[in-house]
C-alpha cells in the first residue's frame, strides 16, 4: 500500500524543503553581499586623519574582516584598537562605524541601480540625536541619478566619501527605496540647493 501524505504531513514536509532552499538561498546572497560590501571597503581611498596608507591598509583588512564575520561596527572597532594598539582607543570604533557604514550604503546604491533603477533612494536618520543636517534630510526622497542635499552638500548616498566630515564622521544613516509615486514633497526646499 501506498503512503498517501494528508496536507498537513505535505505542508510541512513541503515547509522544511523550502526552508532549507531559503536558508541555501539566504546564504549565498549574504555571502554576495559580504564580498560587495568588502569589495566597497577595499577599494576605499584613506581619508582618515593622521594615518599613513599602510596603516589604513590594515585597518581595511580588519574591517573587511568584520564585515565577513558578521560582526557589528563596535566590535570591528574594538578589533581596528586591538591590531592598532594602545594609541587607537576610542578612534576604532568612529572609524569602523563611519568606514563601513559609509561601504554599506555605497554598495546599496550600486545594488539598487542594477537591480530597480527606476526607484527613488530615500535618506533615513538612524538616531534622534543625529546632527541636525541628517535629521533634516531624513525622508527626502530623489531618483537614484540625483544627489541628496544634506545641509549645503550633495551627497549620493549617507557617508558618501567626496563629502566633508562634518557629514559623514560617525554617520549611522542609511536609505531605503521607494517607487517615485510614493515619494512625499518632503526634502529640501530649493533655495538650499547648492549652486555650480
Amino acid at each position: 500500500m501506498h503512503e498517501v501524505l494528508t496536507g498537513k504531513d505535505f505542508l510541512r514536509d513541503h515547509s522544511t524543503i523550502t526552508e532549507i532552499t531559503k536558508d541555501t538561498v539566504r546564504e549565498d546572497v549574504q555571502s554576495a553581499w559580504d564580498l560587495f560590501v568588502e569589495d566597497k571597503i577595499t577599494s576605499r581611498a584613506n581619508k582618515v586623519v593622521g594615518v599613513t596608507d599602510t596603516t589604513y591598509a590594515k585597518i581595511k583588512d580588519v574591517m573587511s574582516q568584520g564585515v565577513w564575520d558578521g560582526v557589528p561596527h563596535y566590535e570591528i572597532g574594538q578589533n581596528i584598537e586591538s591590531v592598532m594598539g594602545e594609541k587607537w582607543k576610542a578612534r576604532g570604533e568612529t572609524i569602523s562605524r563611519t568606514e563601513v557604514n559609509s561601504a554599506m550604503n555605497a554598495a546599496m546604491l550600486e545594488d539598487a541601480r542594477a537591480m530597480a533603477p527606476t526607484l527613488n533612494k530615500v535618506w533615513a536618520c538612524a538616531f534622534l540625536n543625529s546632527r541636525q543636517d541628517h535629521m533634516d534630510a531624513d525622508g527626502q526622497s530623489v531618483p537614484q541619478s540625483e544627489p541628496f542635499i544634506v545641509g549645503w552638500e550633495e551627497m549620493m548616498e549617507p557617508g558618501d566619501d567626496s563629502a566633508s566630515a562634518d557629514q559623514i564622521v560617525n554617520c549611522a544613516c542609511t536609505m531605503f527605496f521607494e517607487p517615485p509615486e510614493e515619494a512625499s514633497d518632503y526634502g529640501v526646499e530649493p533655495s538650499r540647493r547648492p549652486t555650480a
